[in-house]
């Protein structure tokens, strides 16, 4: 309470000096500060802010260095939660830091830990100005003394370099500044300046010597202390006093150092005003690469830097000096007559090139970056021509090394032989012109293995193709040939072989499943038993097995057509057709059902028998020399019964003359 009363006793005080005096109140005091340190700057120092930070602040005096207020904060947060046992458990964060505060309260310093002083809660000084400090229930406050002004403190400057010329636009924040009376670069004062606000001035550099001074404000209180973040360097102009070289090739590339003084802080370097590529080497050298220039010129080298651009003179002309560009080898050295090959041309002062030309054929190009060119060849008429580079008007002269040959198309003109196998494998001349140099010969898109012959022919082994004609195509350096009936080649199949038939017969009414086995089968398209088409298919191994047809009783040959042709006849291929047996007659025609009767059985084409049925019941049987057969009749029932006779050919026919009775 008394510290309270004591502060409404200075404020009445000043305004009755202030009415004497006929001026505001205001210009004499003003309301206490409350000394501070920022919550920000409170949880920068914990590392922790769990529902806020609880301060205390300590005025301890003022600093005899800079005459600002002077305290201890201690600070404070609690930080709680459920433990694992259960309840809640709390921890406590705190710190103090020593802390020094300008005239406007803001801080200045702050020191963590704070020095070991003990405070007093109830402490009150003043300084030489009747600016009071004091504490009062765990804060404290300044009281500014009636008509104090406080002297300006500058905290950052945005632009720190300029130009020793001046009019650098230089932004200054700091505190105090709401009556500032003047700034000043070193001891010169500002061309001109601008306050935004208390805490920010806009001022523009007066010209200075090159170095670096304190920018500082001025107030009714006197002239900001000075300190290492209000300082501004001027920069003096670079100057170029040499070049070596000092001459090179329009096409530019050429590494120039550059000498003078104050380049280290360089931030451009120009020839003749276009800005080019540098490294600065020391305060007094660079090296930099000449741009390309539009035409052979001298040009000022200049340097810029953030103290200007060097002025121009004799001693940073550069000179842009046209050789004559010179051809040594040009690779390939042919190709079509259609244009489009990629050459490679090497030579001397190639860098300036401006244009390429073919036998006077102007062609497009670009630099290698290496000293070397590439072009595209334009079209052109068969033979050599010279290859000239010509730079700002001056051409290479045409020598031997910078000849290029456009080359003819090749042309086939025949092939032979003109067919051969699917599997490939055929040895095919091919005759023509312009075919020496091929690099490669297709069938049908496909690359063959090839040789040149003496003659100017190629010899080339057909690749695997399908059936069907296909162009043979050679490719040299002049092109590729044009596809022409002249150059055609067709592959087919070749023709089958039948080695084997088996079995070698069946019955004249078919359905016998044959296996026919020969070569170049397997793409079979058709199977004849003579002359008639039987149903088939083709294995795995490449043979076929097909079902015979009905036929008349005969051999005939078997025959497979594929698309390379019909397999010619050959004792392999015969099928023969056999007839059916026939019964004319049975002796005797009756025996006991008991069976052991001797039965003589008389026909036709009974030879050859591999079954006798009674009834379809079999019988032991023997084939007599005159062709007949003897059975034996099986048992049986009472009643007429068919006896059948089966051979190769088939099952002999149910009649009245075959009929044996059992009784």
């Amino acid at each position: 309470m008394r510290r309270r009363l004591m502060v409404r006793g200075v404020a009445g005080a000043a305004t009755v000096i202030a009415l004497a005096l006929g001026m505001p109140a205001a210009a004499l005091a003003a309301s206490p500060t409350a000394l501070v340190l920022p919550q920000g700057t409170a949880f920068a120092i914990l590392g922790y802010s769990c529902g806020g930070i609880q301060e205390k602040a300590y005025a301890t005096g003022f600093d005899p260095a800079s005459g600002y207020p002077t305290g201890v904060v201690t600070m404070s947060t609690s930080c709680g939660g459920s433990g694992r046992g259960g309840g809640y458990h709390s921890t406590v964060h705190s710190a103090s830091a020593g802390v020094t505060w300008d005239f406007t309260g803001a801080v200045v310093a702050d020191v963590v830990p704070a020095p070991a002083i003990t405070v007093n809660p109830t402490f009150s000084a003043y300084d030489a100005h009747g600016n009071e400090i004091y504490n009062q229930s765990g804060s404290a406050y300044l009281a500014l003394a009636p008509g104090f002004v406080p002297v300006a403190r500058v905290t950052t400057i945005g632009t720190s370099t300029g130009p020793t010329t001046g009019g650098t636009t230089v932004t200054i924040t700091g505190t105090g500044f709401g009556a500032a009376t003047a700034v000043r670069f070193g001891t010169v004062a500002a061309a001109s300046f601008s306050v935004a606000s208390s805490t920010a001035i806009t001022a523009v550099s007066p010209a200075g010597a090159a170095g670096t001074v304190d920018v500082t404000v001025v107030d009714a209180g006197g002239a900001s202390a000075t300190n290492a973040a209000d300082r501004f360097t001027f920069v003096a102009a670079p100057t170029v006093t040499g070049l070596s070289p000092s001459s090179g090739a329009p096409g530019g590339g050429t590494a120039v150092t550059i000498t003078g003084s104050h380049l280290s802080a360089a931030t451009k370097v120009t020839f003749g005003g276009t800005a080019t590529w540098f490294a600065v080497n020391s305060d007094n050298s660079i090296t930099a690469y000449s741009p390309v220039a539009e035409s052979p010129e001298a040009v000022d080298v200049r340097v810029t830097s953030v103290g200007g651009t060097s002025a121009r003179s004799a001693a940073d002309r550069f000179t842009y000096v046209v050789q004559r560009p010179v051809v040594t080898v040009i690779s390939p050295s042919d190709g079509p007559q259609a244009g489009g090959t990629a050459v490679t041309i090497s030579g001397e002062n190639l860098d300036g090139v401006t244009a390429v030309a073919f036998g006077g054929v102007s062609a497009a190009f670009y630099s290698n970056g290496d000293g070397t060119l590439t072009a595209f060849s334009p079209g052109g008429s068969v033979g050599a021509v010279a290859v000239t580079v010509s730079s700002y008007g001056d051409t290479s002269a045409a020598s031997a090394a910078d000849q290029f040959s456009y080359l003819a198309v090749p042309a086939v003109t025949s092939v032979g032989p003109a067919s051969g196998p699917l599997a490939g494998g055929t040895a095919v001349t091919i005759a023509g012109t312009d075919l020496a140099g091929a690099s490669e010969v297709d069938f049908g898109g496909v690359a063959a293995t090839f040789s040149v012959n003496p003659d100017g022919s190629i010899t080339a082994t057909s690749p695997a193709g399908a059936a069907g004609p296909v162009d043979i195509t050679v490719i040299t350096d002049g092109g590729t040939s044009a596809a022409t009936t002249a150059d055609q080649f067709t592959y087919v199949d070749p023709q089958p072989v039948i080695t084997g038939v088996s079995p070698g017969d069946g019955p004249a009414a078919g359905g016998t499943l044959v296996i026919i086995t020969g070569t170049d089968l397997a793409n079979a398209t058709d199977v004849d038993f003579g002359g008639v088409s039987a149903i088939f298919g083709v294995n795995p191994d490449g043979s076929l097995v097909a079902l015979v047809p009905a036929g008349a009783p005969a051999t005939v040959d078997v025959s497979v057509t594929t698309d390379g042709g019909t397999s010619a006849t050959t004792a392999a291929d015969q099928f023969t057709y056999l007839p059916a047996p026939v019964v004319t007659a049975v002796s005797p025609a009756t025996g006991p059902v008991a069976g052991g009767t001797a039965v003589t059985i008389a026909g036709t084409d009974l030879a050859g028998a591999s079954e006798v049925d009674f009834g379809g019941v079999p019988a032991s049987f023997a084939a007599n020399a005159d062709g007949s057969i003897t059975a034996i009749s099986p048992a049986g029932t009472a009643g007429t019964v068919d006896i059948t006779v089966i051979t190769d050919g088939g099952t002999s026919a149910a009649n009245l003359a075959d009929q044996f009775d059992y009784s």
